[in-house]
């Protein structure tokens, strides 16, 4: 899902997905494939953009990417409730972006459980959820499970998240060694995710990298990462100006080294251009 966000209306008014945008001061490409395995998607993107200036200046633009768990088709509600629910809830919280984006994750948080609960076909589901916020320079990182950001500059790259898995505990207290972690049996078990408990406990913070013309953001899914690492992201990001494109080879180069599971990525850049598409400047249709 990619969409953009009105204030007025109070409400996510949905575009064709995977649809890149340009904006005034950045462009944005969003992908995402169910996969070589897979029957269906439980990944969810959103990007929100608010039509009032002042709002946008406030608030900033959102970026939400959610990894769904569950039997039946449930990883696809709470993926999907996730991104929609945390999306409304910053934008409508009069509070600091900080206290904003906690309230917002524990509004998303008790939606997903208490609808788990009420709906025996939902039961036990729940999500990883990676947002990012663009407020001027500023940014700010929302973070449960283990879908991943990562900034990209023309010096360095580094994972702006840390994965909320049993591996990175084990990693964390020396138990197991970094480059172990890629192979572990065990490298896909959360030790937290959003609406399967009452009460959660993610990570939010400012980031210390400014919004600048030599960054790239790129948040995604574990179905990306697992095949696309961190080097080769930057050499593609550093090797071709269009994100859109950039986009469409990670996913291609993970579905070809075996796709087990959904592959979503979003990538935003002040610096990349999207085939010079004119600035959306409009409400889609």
């Amino acid at each position: 899902m990619f969409g953009w966000f009105t204030k007025k209306k109070q409400e996510v008014l949905v575009s064709a997905f995977n649809e890149p945008i340009a904006l005034k001061d950045m462009v944005v490409a969003v992908l995402s494939d169910v996969g070589m395995v897979r029957a269906n998607n439980e990944d969810a993107t959103i990007i929100l953009v608010p039509d009032d200036e002042a709002v946008l200046q406030n608030r900033g633009y959102l970026l939400i990417l959610a990894d769904g768990m569950g039997g039946h088709n449930s990883g696809e509600v709470a993926s999907r409730m996730a991104v929609e629910v945390f999306g409304r809830e910053y934008y409508n919280s009069n509070q600091n972006i900080i206290k904003s984006l906690k309230q917002a994750l524990e509004k998303a948080n008790t939606a997903i459980y208490e609808a788990s609960l009420t709906d025996a076909t939902l039961r036990g589901m729940g999500t990883t959820i990676t947002g990012i916020v663009i407020k001027n320079i500023e940014l700010y990182l929302t973070q449960v499970g283990d879908s991943r950001a990562y900034l990209f500059n023309s010096s360095m790259s580094t994972q702006l998240s840390k994965d909320q898995t049993l591996v990175q505990y084990k990693i964390d207290k020396g138990e197991i060694k970094l480059e172990e972690a890629d192979t572990h049996p065990e490298r896909n078990v959360l030790t937290n995710a959003l609406g399967t408990k009452p009460f959660i406990d993610g990570e939010i913070k400012q980031l210390q990298f400014d919004w600048n013309d030599d960054v790239s953001l790129l948040l995604c899914s574990d179905g990306l990462y697992e095949y696309v690492k961190e080097k080769e992201m930057a050499e593609l990001l550093k090797a071709e100006a269009n994100i859109e494109q950039v986009a469409m080879e990670m996913v291609e180069n993970a579905k070809n080294r075996g796709g087990h599971d959904n592959i979503t990525v979003i990538i935003a850049s002040r610096k990349a251009s999207i085939n010079k598409r004119p600035p959306r400047d409009t409400e889609p249709g």
